[in-house]
């Protein structure tokens, strides 16, 4: 009976790259939704902390880069 051999098929380098786009994929699928269909609240806050908008933006784009 022949002996039976492990061989890697995929490099520790192609299974990061492979998770870390995963995850790319998910971030971009939740914040293009929430870009899509934005949630609506009031807030007494202070208008420059009222800017999570462009920030969900920022994080959409620079991921999706």
């Amino acid at each position: 009976m022949p002996e039976l051999k492990s061989y890697a098929v995929w490099d520790v380098s192609t299974r990061w790259f492979h998770w870390i786009n995963a995850l790319c994929v998910i971030v971009l699928g939740i914040t293009g939704y929430l870009i899509a269909h934005p949630p609506a609240f009031m807030s007494g806050n202070e208008a420059s902390s009222g800017y999570w908008f462009g920030k969900l933006r920022f994080v959409h784009f620079a991921t999706a880069y």
